[in-house]
């Protein structure tokens, strides 16, 4: 399936990342912008696609170990993160 380019949601500039430009992605207050789409992919390569909280294959989102709000700006460690199916990661909640 062909992978076509839809216009970022806040400004029209055409985009295969999302919803969003990296321009506006980083403006709507996500400091990772797409430096962290590259180190979720990273750590689900990492992972195996294991999920670090249930030990089952098929994960496609990353979990914090600590708490978001601990990292500021930049990027959280590597070591602090882990592969994680979406509902295991919801049902984790964010860490404090």
């Amino acid at each position: 399936m062909a992978r076509f380019r839809q216009p970022c949601l806040d400004c029209g500039t055409p985009t295969f990342g999302g919803s969003r430009c990296p321009d506006c992605t980083t403006a709507r207050g996500n400091p990772y912008g797409w430096d962290w789409q590259k180190l979720a992919a990273s750590i689900l390569d990492r992972d195996g696609r294991i999920c670090g909280l249930c030990g089952l294959p098929g994960a496609t989102s990353v979990h914090h170990l600590r708490g978001v709000a601990t990292y500021g700006t930049g990027l959280p460690d590597p070591a602090d993160l882990v592969a994680a199916h979406v509902g295991c990661n919801s049902r984790a909640g964010s860490p404090i």
